[in-house]
């Protein structure tokens, strides 16, 4: 597997499906993805079509939460605020 020209993996043989994770390869942008069997006294070499991938560039923000919240609780958004609780606590603490 080639991934903008440089080598990422190879798949051990042509029956078994073979994934590669390529998320930190993959920054904003244009992506050129190909795969190559190499031959062997059997089959002839293959190179597949180029597939070009497009990664976009997605916004981020940061935010701090500046109270206490329950342990179990799931929080987001800006403002923060409790989304949904976890699992019912057996007891809830209160520093």
């Amino acid at each position: 597997m080639w991934l903008n020209g440089a080598y990422v993996g190879y798949g051990t043989d042509s029956f078994t499906p073979s994934e590669f994770d390529l998320t930190d390869r993959l920054a904003p942008g244009s992506h050129t993805i190909t795969a190559v069997y190499g031959g062997d006294t059997n089959f002839a070499t293959s190179t597949s079509s180029n597939l070009t991938q497009v990664v976009n560039n997605s916004a981020t923000t940061t935010s701090v939460v500046t109270r206490d919240v329950p342990e179990n609780a799931v929080v987001g958004g800006i403002p923060a605020r409790v989304l949904r609780m976890r699992d019912e606590p057996r007891t809830l603490r209160w520093d």
